[in-house]
Parts: structure tokens; sequence; C-alpha cells
């Protein structure tokens, strides 16, 4: 898959507002957020009126599409629980719901045959891609890391994008944007020295193929490398660098 292009200057509008469309969620631009009270997504518009989309009591995690349109969130069902690598869990589902209330639908359910293992369970970090056509999420697949699946939302299939992340980020601007950077739990091999495990940056496509190593650590705001990877959108030049030691 070709690389997005970088956004172009456009006249008259100052560059910071250019960046921020590009990399801040819809919630910043149009001011509106979404939240869970007493188990309902509920949309809250910037004068802090409150509109409830979901009604069923047992919905979390809502996530608003980059154009505002939309909500998903992760529904509990009522019932046994079942179970997976980390233990017993309830059963789930995602849904994505318009910001009017209507046009609710199932995008994906876990396994339902209680007493059976499924690896495809306990769904958590909803995040859309920039252009809103995927949904990416993560399961509860294995003791010490999840998997990262997306679905995509003009089809309706469900691929495993990779099956070993700590952690997903969708970059939304630069060289990159739509692709993803995923902290891996890794493990020494070889004639590596004995350190056990430790986790791995990874660039990879929405498709889940790798792109660059970006590095050791975990997607968090202390990591410089992340951070500096992030802000210019690929990896620095030696002029950007520079440029940047500069200020």
């Amino acid at each position: 898959m070709p690389p997005a292009k970088a956004l172009a200057p456009l006249r008259g509008v100052p560059i910071f507002l250019l960046l921020l469309s590009a990399i801040a969620p819809a919630e910043q631009l149009t001011g509106e957020t979404v939240l869970v009270e007493s188990g309902n997504v509920v949309l809250r518009t910037p004068s802090g009126v409150e509109h409830r989309l979901t009604h069923a009591g047992r919905d979390a995690n809502p996530t608003l599409s980059p154009d505002g349109r939309r909500v998903a969130f992760v529904r509990t069902q009522p019932g046994p629980v079942i179970w997976n690598a980390r233990g017993d869990v309830e059963q789930q589902e995602i849904w994505i719901v318009g910001v009017d209330g209507r046009g609710a639908r199932r995008l994906a359910r876990n396994a339902r045959k209680v007493g059976t293992a499924t690896a495809f369970s306990a769904f958590y970090e909803l995040q859309f891609s920039p252009g809103g056509h995927l949904l990416y999420f993560q399961t509860g697949c294995a003791m010490v890391h999840g998997c990262l699946h997306s679905i995509d939302l003009r089809s309706g299939k469900t691929r495993l994008v990779s099956g070993n992340v700590n952690g997903a980020e969708v970059l939304r601007s630069g060289r990159y944007a739509g692709h993803l950077l995923v902290q891996a739990h890794q493990y020494c091999t070889g004639d590596d020295p004995p350190c056990g495990s430790y986790e791995e940056i990874w660039l990879i496509t929405p498709e889940g193929k790798t792109v660059h190593d970006i590095g050791p650590g975990e997607l968090a705001p202390g990591n410089e490398t992340v951070a500096r990877f992030k802000r210019f959108g690929a990896f620095p030049g030696p002029r950007a660098f520079a440029a940047e030691q500069a200020q």
C-alpha cells in the first residue's frame, strides 16, 4: 500500500490549524464528547447538553468517529461467562450507532459456546482509522499480550491485524497516516543476553505488515522516540533533527 501524502499548506490557513485537524480526535474539533452514564452511551455537546444514544444499560468504552457522526462501543451481554487465557470473562459485542441515536447495529461478538475457550473475547481499546472506514480493537487473546483486530465498516469483515500487542495507536498525519504503532511483547532468543521478555514498538500497515522497528519501550507519553516519530510523521532526517535541536 503506498504511503499517504503529507498535508499541503492551504493559503490563508495557519499551519497549526492544519496540523490540529490532522491529528486531533473528532471530539476536539467539534467540541462533542462521548461518555458512559449508568451503562449507556451519552453524547455531550460543547454547551453541556447531553443526548443518550443507547438504553441497554450494559455499554462501555465509546469512541467517536473522525467525522463526528458515529460512535462505536462495547456492549456486555447477560448470561453465563465464557473463558479465555486470562480467566473468566463476560460475553461482549461491539456496536456502532449514529450520533442521533439511530442506525444501531452489531459489528462483532465473541464466541457464545459456554465452556469452550475463545481468544476472540474481552474487547477493549476501540479506535477508528483516519478515514473512519476501519474500526480497530484489541482482545485478551493471551496471558501476557492481546491481539489487534479491525472491522471494515463497509463490508463488515473482521480481520486479525496482529497476534501480539500490548497497545496500539493509529497515526493520523504525516507520511504514515493510517498506519499503526504497536507495542509487542518480545522474548530474548539466540545469543541475546538473558533478559526474559521486553516490549518493542513497531510501525505496521493497516493489514499488519511490518514497516519499521521503532525500538524498545512502551507506547507511553514519556517515550521520546515515539514522540519524535509522531511529531515528524516519519523518522526525522538530518536537517529536521538539526532544526529541532536548534529550537
